[in-house]
């Protein structure tokens, strides 16, 4: 079997991954040509910024200097690396949802535009039901 879960046969046709890799992530964002570190500082800055899906949690084991020192307490680390895994859905729905801030915003006004016009319209239709005339 590959070493790489990026290169892990589907067993099912049907079946999406359940995770997304750090390679594939990178041609789908159509970054190939991105080294690993530019494409994890993209990657930083698409979720701070973005909203884009943080890595799962990944096993980080520091090494120790040498073997006379305790060997330090492993910890989880949650940024970009190039071992990192994203869950795919997270993505997925990321991908589908993401406009650019300029259309997002124009798609935001449209829709307060029309959400304007569409009480216009229903406050002509309104009467007034029991009310004192004079």
């Amino acid at each position: 079997m590959p070493s790489h879960p990026d290169t892990w046969p589907i067993t099912d046709a049907d079946e999406a991954p359940p995770t997304i890799g750090f390679h594939k992530l990178r041609v789908r964002f159509g970054r190939a040509d991105y080294s690993d570190d530019r494409f994890c500082a993209y990657l930083q800055l698409l979720i701070d910024d973005q909203g884009f899906p943080p890595p799962l949690p990944r096993h980080v084991q520091p090494r120790r200097k040498d073997r006379s020192t305790p060997l330090p307490r492993a910890r989880l680390c949650c940024e970009p690396h190039p071992k990192s895994q994203w869950p795919a859905h997270a993505v997925d729905a990321w991908f589908e949802d993401f406009l650019p801030p300029a259309n997002a915003a124009q798609v935001e006004a449209s829709a307060m535009r029309e959400a304007a016009n569409d009480m216009d319209e229903a406050a002509c239709h309104l009467h007034l039901v029991g009310g004192r005339e004079g």
